[in-house]
């Protein structure tokens, strides 16, 4: 990749201006402009005069500049880091990952765009390059990679949880069962033998995530544990599970998942956390992420059993063990940490999260709980 020097400090610039962060960032500067177009006519290793840059803003994290334009006739996005070292993002995990997490993980720059860059080639060669943006290139010294733009709505944005039209819940439940097929056909192409869970080892780490958590005692905490009564249940006399390990997306979860409505197409994106693991993370995630939604009183209870079964009908049939094994997982998680942070609203956002988890708590709380219940077989 070609190396130019970097007259003008994008790092500064943004970090500086006030209210950058998760807006439009002023492109009136012709310092701040030319930047960007050097950075990513670099990471393309082309002329910066062939690169047109139409629009750009910095994520809501503060950490990434996203840009979107065309170079050389070819439509583009790009992302520049912003820090280093890199903060990665948290994402799901199981109870033992997250317990032995450090507190506020992190990586080289240098090391993150390695990662994005030769993660999204792995996985093209893995399940082919038609649900994968292409890699264009990238800029270690300017911080800078770029992939081919794709069409589409981010899936997080597209739900209508609420009255969704029964047109909008087809397209919705053909783009979830697109998503389940094509984690199908990652694991089945990656897979290399397995990994042996215990369940008292399961059961250890929960528990030491509540105490962590400060849920001992709590009903999210007894409702967190009792979550992995459905696995006691249903294994019986056995102590361990075997579960199949394979590459996993690391972070299957909506916001990663692009839909093109009008061709009913799905892109995957991000593959910054993407590892070889046991396949329960990468179901684990979607499962969680479908049912997340219950927490909102208004959501719709039929449109998410309804995208729950498409995932499983593209996914394909799982042995039990694993079906009861990640329905477990992904209640508990709504217990130990999507409920928890909703009460907590308070101490995040003052008076006005004050408001909102009193009427919570004392109006829809109740019919919430038996809602994700029932979403796990109780």
């Amino acid at each position: 990749m070609k190396v130019r020097s970097v007259e003008y400090n994008i790092e500064s610039s943004i970090a500086s201006s006030a209210g950058a962060r998760s807006r439009d960032v002023d492109l009136a500067s012709p310092a701040f402009s030319e930047d960007i177009r050097g950075r990513i006519a670099c990471a393309l290793n082309i002329p910066s005069g062939l690169v047109n840059i139409e629009r750009h803003h910095v994520g809501m994290s503060g950490w990434v500049l996203r840009c979107w334009g065309s170079a050389d006739g070819t439509r583009f996005f790009a992302k520049i880091f912003l820090l280093d070292p890199y903060p990665i993002p948290p994402r799901f995990a199981t109870p033992w990952e997250e317990l032995d997490a450090p507190e506020k993980p992190q990586r080289p720059v240098e090391a993150q765009i390695a990662t994005e860059w030769s993660m999204a080639r792995n996985m093209r060669s893995h399940v082919g390059a038609k649900n994968i943006p292409a890699p264009l290139g990238y800029s270690l010294d300017d911080r800078t990679l770029v992939f081919e733009e794709v069409q589409g709505t981010r899936l997080d944005r597209l739900v209508n949880w609420v009255w969704p039209a029964s047109r909008d819940v087809r397209s919705m439940e053909t783009a979830i069962y697109q998503a389940g097929a094509w984690l199908r056909a990652l694991h089945e192409s990656s897979t290399q033998g397995c990994e042996t869970i215990e369940f008292v080892e399961v059961a250890n780490a929960l528990r030491g995530l509540i105490r962590r958590k400060k849920l001992e005692g709590t009903l999210y905490g007894v409702w967190a544990l009792r979550a992995l009564e459905l696995l006691a249940r249903h294994r019986g006399p056995r102590s361990s599970f075997h579960m199949p390990v394979a590459l996993n997306h690391g972070d299957f979860s909506l916001p990663n998942l692009i839909w093109d409505r009008y061709r009913e197409h799905l892109w995957v994106v991000d593959f910054e956390l993407s590892a070889r693991k046991s396949i329960l993370h990468d179901l684990c995630a979607m499962i969680f992420e479908l049912r997340k939604p219950l927490l909102y009183p208004p959501t719709s209870e039929l449109t998410v059993r309804r995208l729950e079964s498409a995932f499983w009908a593209g996914y394909g049939a799982i042995p039990e063990d694993l079906f009861v094994f990640v329905s477990a997982l992904a209640t508990a998680r709504l217990f130990y940490l999507s409920f928890p942070r909703i009460l907590t609203l308070p101490e995040r956002r003052g008076w006005r999260g004050w408001l909102k988890a009193t009427v919570y708590k004392a109006l829809f709380h109740r019919y919430v709980t038996a809602r994700v219940l029932r979403s796990a077989g109780f």
